[in-house]
C-alpha cells in the first residue's frame, strides 16, 4: 500500500493570521506555519486526517471488490485505475465504481490474478467545492484545528524558532516542501494539539 499527494493543499493559516509586527508574506513565518501543518496533517501528521483538501493517490494490491480508503475525511473520487503485471493501466468509467462515506467498490471481475494493483485519486480534506468555479475547493478546516496551528506557531516565534527546523526539501513529483522539524518543536505543536485537538484524532490501528 502506499499513499502520495498529488495535489497539496492550500494554506488555510497565513502570516498575517499570526500576531506580531512581521510582514504579512514573512518567509520564516510562513516556515513555521508550513511546519505546524504538516506535523498534524495528512497520513502521516499527528491527527491521522487531511485538513485542507487535497488530491491523493492510493495504490495497493485489489484483494477485493469493496475497500476503504486509509485517509480522510473522504470528500470526492476523482479516479479509479487498474494495472496489470505489465504496467498498463486501465481507467474504470466512474459508472463502474460506487464511493460510499469511505468505501470504494468496483466490480469483482477487476480483482482477477491478472491485475497488480489499483490506483484511486481522491479528495480528502475539510471544503466545498466553490459555487463559483468547481474546479478549486474552499476549505472548511474546523476553527480548532486553525487556532491550534496559529497557537503552535506563536509559540515557536516566542522562542526564536528559525533553529527549531532541521532541514525543509522538494518533495520529487508533488512540488511542495516538506519540513522536519526538531524534537523542540515538535513537542511545541504537539502539546498544542493535545490540548485543542485530541477529539478530532483518529486513533492508529
Amino acid at each position: 500500500m502506499s499513499i502520495k499527494v498529488i495535489t497539496p493543499p492550500a494554506p488555510f493559516v497565513t502570516p498575517a493570521d499570526i500576531a506580531g509586527s512581521h510582514p504579512s508574506d514573512d518567509p520564516a513565518i510562513v516556515r513555521m506555519i508550513e511546519a505546524a501543518v504538516e506535523e498534524l496533517d495528512g497520513y502521516t501528521g499527528w491527527l491521522g486526517r487531511c485538513l485542507a483538501p487535497q488530491l491523493l493517490e492510493y495504490s495497493a494490491v485489489p484483494y477485493r471488490a469493496q475497500f476503504s480508503l486509509p485517509i480522510g475525511p473522504v470528500l470526492e473520487v476523482e479516479s479509479v485505475s487498474i494495472e496489470d503485471h505489465g504496467g498498463v493501466l486501465t481507467a474504470l468509467q466512474s459508472g463502474t465504481y460506487w464511493l460510499r462515506d469511505s468505501d470504494v467498490g468496483i466490480t469483482s471481475w477487476l480483482n482477477s490474478p491478472g491485475y497488480r494493483q489499483r490506483h484511486v485519486r481522491y479528495w480528502a480534506g475539510y471544503g466545498v467545492r466553490d459555487t463559483n468555479d468547481a474546479t478549486k475547493w474552499v476549505d472548511k478546516v474546523p476553527a480548532r484545528v486553525k487556532q491550534a496551528v496559529i497557537m503552535s506557531v506563536q509559540h515557536m516565534k516566542a522562542l526564536s524558532a528559525e533553529n527549531l527546523f532541521l532541514r525543509s526539501e522538494d518533495v520529487e513529483g508533488v512540488g511542495a516542501r516538506s519540513y522536519t522539524v526538531s524534537e523542540q518543536a515538535g513537542a511545541i505543536i504537539h502539546d498544542t494539539a493535545n490540548r485543542l485537538l485530541s477529539g478530532l484524532k483518529v486513533p492508529r490501528i
